[in-house]
């Protein structure tokens, strides 16, 4: 059983986002739509935007040019208590600085 079906998994509307930006048909994009309709959407977040900001900070400190979205995903992720599921190797980097939890 998937996370969605379990009622575990959520999104939020910069992922719905990115995915839409990504769509290459009219069925991607209505796909990418429907997600917030069969999955919780997390609520934007000044608190999130500005945690991001201090991680994508710090983590240039430390070499690592990482985008402010991918920040601010693990940022939100944290402040709701959820783990990120992702193929993205910067969350990875992230989580060795910052307590991000992924799921595997």
């Amino acid at each position: 059983m998937s996370l969605r079906e379990q009622g575990r998994a959520c999104t939020c509307g910069i992922v719905i986002a990115e995915l839409l930006q990504g769509s290459r048909s009219e069925k991607d994009s209505d796909l990418a739509l429907s997600l917030s309709e069969t999955t919780k959407v997390l609520e934007d977040s000044l608190g999130a935007w500005e945690e991001a900001g201090r991680l994508a900070a710090l983590m240039r400190r430390k070499g690592q040019a990482l985008s402010l979205v991918d920040c601010y995903l693990a940022a939100l992720a944290v402040e709701n208590g959820a783990a990120i599921l992702s193929l993205d190797k910067h969350f990875t980097i992230i989580s060795r600085q910052f307590p991000l939890e992924l799921h595997s």
